[in-house]
């Protein structure tokens, strides 16, 4: 060991000077850079030791503050899982009611379906008919709200999708989304206002939008509007909208018989009728605010429109 030092001692000093000189003035820039930083530190150590004191840590927090980022985050994190959601669907396993007293579940249901509905009030069922199946995504995974009464129905809706609600405190029935519906509200069964037990999130795989003739349907024996709230629009100016579809449906119906299909059937993605209604929602938003004349004759034009093109054919 001494042999290899006293050789590198010597290839040291047999270095040119200027080499050496350069070399241990690079050693000296180092040891000043290590200085500074470290007098930066104990500098800077007081004014964290402050900080802390005046920011104490989260365990320190109290403990209200501590549940407000809570449900902040639950919050940001039901925002982030809605934005993947569809404007308003079903879960396709949940059950209608047929007029010849079958149950079938929704993602069953097809054109010319007799199913039965529930009359405005709520006090009274009425004869309905599956138009056709606006929406259909059998294999996607989505954010549901699951409504379950105190009796023990429930049914599964998407966030914007409207569901018609008694408001105790207004003592009237009103229409609402799917995410603005809490436990103070009553959900309408046939003859019965039933109260709310408790409303959950959950994903389920399955999704369906039917359009019914009424534009409502008995879920789960729970009355359910068929539209959502993405047109910002009321349930009923949305049916008065689709008033081409209904009068087209009934006099192809009544012309070729009732095993007629006016509208073609498609098993998995948006309608084309439902897709046209989304690409022109902001004009036939504009519409609807017009004149009634005005409407029922662009209406009536839209309609012809569709039957030339065939987009409401097979």
């Amino acid at each position: 060991m001494e042999l290899q030092y006293r050789r590198l001692s010597q290839r040291q000093q047999r270095q040119p000077e200027p080499q050496r000189r350069q070399r241990q003035h690079l050693q000296r820039q180092q040891r000043q850079q290590l200085r500074r930083q470290q007098q930066r530190q104990e500098q800077q150590q007081p004014q964290r030791q402050q900080l802390r004191q005046q920011h104490p840590r989260r365990q320190q927090q109290p403990r209200q503050l501590q549940q407000q980022r809570q449900r902040q985050q639950q919050q940001r994190r039901r925002q982030q899982l809605q934005r993947q959601v569809p404007n308003g669907c079903f879960y396709g396993k949940d059950k209608v009611q047929l007029i010849n007293g079958e149950t079938r579940s929704i993602e069953s249901l097809r054109m010319g379906d007799p199913v039965w509905s529930i009359s405005r009030d709520g006090n009274s069922l009425v004869e309905d008919e599956v138009i056709m199946m606006m929406h259909n995504e059998p294999n996607i995974s989505t954010l549901f709200y699951t409504f379950k009464t105190i009796d023990g129905h429930e049914v599964s809706l998407t966030d914007r999708h409207n569901i018609p609600i008694f408001d105790q405190q207004d003592n009237k029935i009103k229409i609402k989304r799917s995410s603005l519906v809490t436990r103070e509200h009553y959900l309408i069964m046939l003859n019965r206002k039933i109260k709310i037990a408790n409303i959950t999130l959950n994903n389920r795989i399955g999704y369906y939008s039917p359009l019914t003739l009424t534009g409502y349907l008995l879920v789960n024996n729970i009355s359910i509007s068929v539209f959502s709230d993405s047109y910002q629009v009321s349930s009923d100016t949305v049916q008065f909208v689709f008033l081409p579809i209904r009068l087209y449906y009934r006099l192809t119906r009544w012309i070729y018989g009732n095993n007629y299909s006016p509208f073609k059937e498609i098993k998995e993605g948006l309608h084309p009728i439902a897709q046209f209604y989304k690409d022109y929602q902001d004009k036939l938003r504009f519409l609807v605010k017009s004149p009634k004349y005005i409407c029922s004759t662009i209406i009536i034009m839209m309609l012809i429109k569709f039957i030339q093109t065939h987009a409401l054919l097979k």
